[in-house]
């Protein structure tokens, strides 16, 4: 059993250190706008249980917060919330160019092949290659601070212990040195390249118990505080821990103010005289619980967890509240008989209710046709094919992003004329009823299709891949409410041109081999350009502007890695977007008109992309994609002639 006396030193310790920097929080002028993201990973799913990281961000927050940061913390956090984290840590800090951001991290890091990652807390990664979709990469951190184009960013890595993975070589002992570090950034690790961050014997690891030391003084630069870091670890640790700094800021910051608080009256002095005397004193440290209330409101019968433990089942259409919920980060999850689910997360306040609502509802069974719930503030029709159809208003927006990846930039404006787009993507029934009426042979384009083979940690061509026969991982067939995949730029094209036929339209493409040129006056089907798909996908004239299509939660919004288990998932079971748009967040990526390029700043009237290339846009992200890559600004450039089980396409046309 541990002694009582030592740990309440501790505690006492580094209450008065978070205290200290309470008074320095009210001498901000204000002038600068200060984020932090902090991220404690302590109880691992398949890992076991580190000692400090919870209480080491824990701390950190709460020094930060008296500093005058604005604190996101997470603690025990999974890929997606550490993800969702960073882009709005990005977003927030592209606000403002005076900006200081603040990264940190504590648990498990490891390297592999010269890259960092930081482990989530759900890791489950049974060989190297799963690091790049299950865990966060340093680099991707990096990369969205850059983005921001702040002033300074501080990225604090407390990660370097031994690789905790079977397959783990010895290589990949600690982190490895980041070669592309974003300008105006300071980067700390808690120990040197390859080496291992020792935990230390009381409540934090030792680099963040001497960084805590010095955050909140007042007067020091911040440079002077990694300096005076890195001393007393290596004092502490009788220089077996060697932390290692790169600088790449050469202005000057003081965190704490430039200069120390004036004691000015016989109040400050009293608190001075108070602190010092703990050391001759033994204190009493109590801590006070407090909690809150959920009510969950559902539509569908299913087994709800609160925190991964089942809890109840909760019947359709009810409601039901739950009290004395801890303060803090939680989770609730509820299973449904058909084996979906539907995740909800959310922070619980002291005395406050928090509402949630689970949204799923199954859709009728059909076997060439999609049905989609008309719920939504948009009404589709549905052509005589039986495909439904939403009417897109015309409208100007925003295209791209500041705070995304370099070919989402320049923001620029776009106007465009109303059209029709198709609620889901083409289903497999849909896509076998056009191969059976039209006799339609694939020719263009490389036989086969583009798989992801694990053995050889490489994507591979399965010549015998095909619509019917797509290789998902799982081994399983898709059923006819799944969308359509393994068809390249040239097979959606064919679609277009046959339904424009079979409903009385005319060709909007004429197509020669692997030439093919539209007109877009015409009034048949096709595919979207990329300006229509983003626009939709955003919501169009009824923009909330959203992250993902039609909501801030990827689990609301749409399939991804972490929660597809290998696969597609039959369309429309997400939450539709603003206009009644589903699954243009995840699930499968799909095909647009235009040839891949650069965007430019200038104002563009019904786009159509550049006028050649080599590859043709997909967007939306899809079930093997982190939830950055299902953002609806995400581009990604494919060969048109390339068929692959993760991308398939939807449809648009003229009213």
């Amino acid at each position: 059993m541990r002694r009582s006396n030592p740990v309440s030193l501790t505690a006492v310790f580094l209450l008065i250190s978070v205290l200290a920097c309470v008074p320095v929080a009210a001498q901000q002028t204000g002038s600068t706008s200060r984020y932090a993201l902090v991220i404690g990973n302590s109880n691992y799913a398949d890992l076991g249980k580190l000692k400090n990281p919870v209480n080491d961000a824990t701390d950190m927050a709460a020094a930060l917060k008296g500093i005058g940061f604005e604190v996101t913390l997470l603690l025990d956090a999974d890929i997606i919330a550490m993800d969702e984290a960073v882009l709005r840590l990005s977003s927030n800090l592209a606000r403002r160019a005076d900006s200081v951001g603040f990264f940190f991290f504590a648990g498990h890091g490891i390297q592999s092949g010269g890259v960092n990652y930081l482990i989530p807390s759900d890791a489950k990664i049974p060989g190297e290659s799963y690091l790049k979709v299950r865990a966060l990469a340093a680099q991707t951190v990096m990369d969205n601070l850059l983005q921001a184009r702040n002033s300074l960013n501080v990225i604090v890595l407390d990660a370097c212990r031994d690789n905790p993975f079977s397959w783990g070589r010895s290589g990949t002992r600690g982190l490895t040195v980041v070669g592309d570090q974003p300008a105006g950034s300071i980067v700390a690790y808690a120990t040197s390249a390859g080496s291992v961050a020792q935990d230390g014997s009381g409540r934090n690891g030792v680099f963040t118990t001497e960084l805590l030391k010095h955050i909140c003084t007042p007067g020091m630069e911040i440079k002077e505080v990694f300096n005076r870091t890195g001393a007393g670890v290596l004092a502490a640790t009788l220089n077996k821990q060697n932390p290692a700094v790169y600088n790449q800021f050469f202005g000057s910051v003081f965190l704490a103010g430039e200069s120390a608080p004036v004691q000015d009256s016989p109040t400050t002095a009293t608190t001075t005289t108070t602190i010092q005397a703990v050391k001759t004193k033994t204190p009493t440290l109590s801590f006070t619980k407090s909690y809150g209330s959920v009510v969950i409101n559902t539509k569908t019968t299913g087994i709800l967890y609160l925190d991964d433990v089942e809890f109840a089942e909760l019947p359709a259409r009810s409601d039901a509240r739950l009290d004395d919920i801890e303060t803090g980060h939680h989770s609730l999850r509820i299973q449904y008989e058909s084996g979906e689910i539907e995740v909800y997360y959310f922070e619980v306040e002291k005395g406050i209710v928090v509402p949630v609502e689970f949204n799923w509802t199954p859709l009728p069974p059909t076997a060439t046709t999609t049905t989609v719930p008309t719920t939504t503030t948009t009404v589709p029709i549905r052509s005589s094919s039986g495909i439904s159809l939403v009417h897109v208003e015309g409208g100007s927006f925003n295209m791209g992003s500041e705070t995304g990846e370099a070919d989402q930039k320049p923001l620029h404006r776009a106007a465009l004329s109303a059209f029709f787009m198709s609620a889901c993507e083409i289903t497999v029934g849909q896509y076998r009823y056009f191969i059976q009426d039209s006799k339609y042979k694939p020719s263009t384009g490389a036989a086969g299709g583009m798989v992801w083979d694990e053995a050889g940690k490489k994507w591979d061509t399965k010549k015998d891949a095909s619509w019917e026969n797509p290789y998902l991982p799982t081994g399983a067939k898709q059923a006819d409410d799944g969308p359509v995949v393994m068809v390249n730029w040239y097979d959606a094209a064919e679609y277009c041109n046959w339904l424009s036929r079979k409903e009385g339209f005319q060709n909007v493409y004429s197509i020669k081999g692997a030439t093919v040129t539209a007109d877009f006056t015409r009034n048949g089907y096709r595919l979207p350009t990329e300006t229509e798909w983003e626009y939709a996908a955003r919501g169009g004239r009824r923009s909330k502007e959203y992250l993902y299509a039609g909501s801030d939660n990827i689990l609301l919004s749409g399939w991804h890695f972490a929660i597809s288990g290998n696969s597609t998932h039959p369309v429309g079971r997400k939450s539709p977007n603003e206009l009644g748009l589903y699954d243009m967040s995840g699930n499968v990526q799909e095909w647009c008109w235009d040839w891949y390029g650069e965007y430019t700043g200038s104002t563009q009237v019904d786009p159509l992309g550049s006028a050649s290339g080599k590859e043709r846009i997909c967007r939306g992200g899809s079930w093997i994609n982190t939830p950055s890559r299902c953002v609806t600004t995400f581009r990604l450039m494919t060969d048109p002639g390339i068929r692959c089980f993760n991308i398939g396409f939807r449809i648009v046309r003229r009213p």
